[in-house]
């Protein structure tokens, strides 16, 4: 079995990192829709009430 070298371990941070990352934004674009979401449904809960 071959031993890793610094470089091996560098591409393995840098790839965890930019996998990381991807998640980091992935889960802010679903927070952001479960925001809007949130937001939508009030507004038509509230229009609703307003019009009955």
């Amino acid at each position: 079995m071959n031993e890793l070298t610094p470089q091996d371990y560098q591409r393995i941070i840098a790839t965890l990192n930019a996998q990381k990352a991807a998640a980091e934004l992935a889960a802010l674009e679903w927070q952001v829709r479960a925001e809007n979401a949130t937001t939508a449904l009030a507004s038509q809960t509230t229009t609703e009430e307003a019009t009955s």
